[in-house]
């Protein structure tokens, strides 16, 4: 036997389904601690049948990896005990983690539909245009500012953005 008998019947299944429903399926399986990427595509006989099956299968064991090492990184800069945001040229939110939402007191959905010139204080606003350049142009700055809180409390920041 080529498999594993519980490869073997999830294999069968999935040909089954093929045959069924006369569609290709795509699932992704684990043996010995290497993961792939497979894919069965039917192949039809002049009467229309299934009759046969294309068999793809492609090892993600180095992707697989990635992306678990992308979810810890991730989930760490969520559990940071710093706000950590990402925004735009424009100063549109694209990421905030749970310190950044704490702090200012919104929900995720609210803080990303909020644009830095409007959390920004005025006096803070009037400089992001410079601000942004000088990040362009040296890759970071270190400045003071000032956020407004969901209340309408200020909110000193000291940004780093790089």
């Amino acid at each position: 036997e080529l498999f594993p008998p519980e490869v073997a019947a999830i294999r069968r299944a999935r040909i089954e389904e093929v045959v069924s429903t006369r569609e290709p399926v795509q699932f992704e399986d684990e043996r010995s601690g290497r993961y792939f990427f497979n894919s069965i595509y039917p192949v039809f006989d002049s009467s229309g049948k299934v009759s046969r099956f294309s068999v793809f299968a492609m090892d993600i064991t180095r992707q697989k990896a990635q992306e678990e090492r992308l979810s810890l990184l991730g989930e760490m800069v969520d559990r940071a005990p710093a706000s950590i945001t990402i925004h735009d040229d424009e100063g549109n939110f694209i990421y905030a983690n749970r310190e950044t939402l704490r702090l200012h007191g919104y929900s995720e959905e609210e803080f990303l539909s909020i644009n830095l010139k409007e959390l920004d204080v005025p006096e803070s606003a009037a400089h992001i245009e410079e601000r942004m350049r000088l990040i362009s142009e040296k890759g970071e700055a270190s400045f003071e500012s000032a956020h407004f809180h969901k209340d309408g409390s200020v909110i000193p920041v000291a940004p780093y953005p790089c």
